[in-house]
């Protein structure tokens, strides 16, 4: 419980270094996070949630991450698809898994966009070498994001308690319950599991 402690300590001492740049800087990262894996949203929504506070660091945070996610699937499907098809050519498993991902339901696509464990870059990727359409993407990276932002802001600015109190964990799990009735509603709604 110490390490804990003294690591929310640290990395409040390390997002206060940064000031409003920092705040300037997260946001274009987030721009660029869905296109490179190795990039921390988690980190730079924490810094939003910091410096602007937990409304305005949320909507922020979520407006860039989302247009950074529709801008890598705009990129990946019109630079990299047409190579990704000739190289699972031959191989069968990778053409069954896209076979999935091509007949993904709306809800499920929005618990994985939504579930902030599942790197952006792989859904994004994954989706635009699909037949998926970009309404069906655009429709569940706002919907799920808006859940994995308000959970990487609410962890990132209480770690602690995120990580011990088991209340907080079943408010978590509550409100990914929510996203998922959501999203089925919606799909239903605007006909997102019909056509691809």
């Amino acid at each position: 419980m110490q390490i804990l402690q003294s690591l929310n300590e640290y990395l409040d001492v390390f997002i206060s270094s940064f000031g409003f740049y920092g705040v300037l800087l997260s946001c274009f990262l987030l721009l660029i996070e869905p296109l490179l894996p190795i990039l921390p949203a988690a980190l730079f929504v924490t810094l939003n949630f910091v410096f602007l506070g937990s409304m305005w660091g949320f909507l922020v945070s979520w407006i860039f991450l989302c247009v950074g996610c529709v801008f890598a699937f705009m990129v990946f499907r019109s630079r990299l698809k047409k190579y990704f098809i000739k190289k699972i050519e031959k191989h069968s498993k990778v053409k069954n898994f896209m076979k999935r991902v091509d007949n993904v339901k709306f809800a499920h696509f929005v618990m994985f966009a939504a579930i902030p464990v599942f790197p952006d870059f792989l859904v994004n990727i994954t989706a635009a070498f699909s037949s998926m359409s970009l309404k069906k993407f655009v429709v569940g990276i706002i919907i799920g994001k808006a859940f994995a932002v308000y959970i990487w802001g609410f962890i990132g600015t209480s770690l602690i308690s995120s990580l011990t109190d088991p209340k907080t964990l079943l408010f978590k799990c509550g409100i990914l319950l929510v996203v998922y009735v959501i999203s089925t509603a919606v799909s239903k709604k605007i006909n997102l599991d019909g056509g691809q």
